[in-house]
């Protein structure tokens, strides 16, 4: 049995549908175009330029509460493009999330 269901805890990303393109809180993975120069393109280097390249879900939002008290209207990672036209600055190695969760 999970820890989310022993205490009740409902997975905000889940509860929003578990959309993919929200879905990574970690990608240092380099996304440089076909046919541009290996490590060109935009990519999180923010522990470097030989980060280890990986995506994944590491932060999560986790609230209490059966559904007849609110539901999730709203998940959506922020800080997940590069800052000021710099294909490899980011705001911090791990992307924020914003959601909404609306009480009934």
């Amino acid at each position: 049995i999970k820890a989310e269901a022993i205490l009740n805890f409902r997975d905000a990303w889940k509860e929003a549908g578990s959309p993919r393109d929200n879905e990574n809180t970690w990608d240092s993975c380099d996304r440089t175009p076909q046919g541009a120069s290996p490590g060109s393109g935009p990519h999180n280097q923010y522990h470097g330029p030989d980060t280890y390249q990986y995506e994944s879900r590491y932060d999560r939002v986790y609230f209490r509460g059966d559904t007849t008290l609110g539901r999730v209207t709203n998940f959506q990672l922020i800080a997940n493009n590069p800052v000021e036209n710099n294909p490899f600055h980011y705001l911090s190695d791990h992307f924020g999330i914003v959601t909404t969760i609306e009480l009934k």
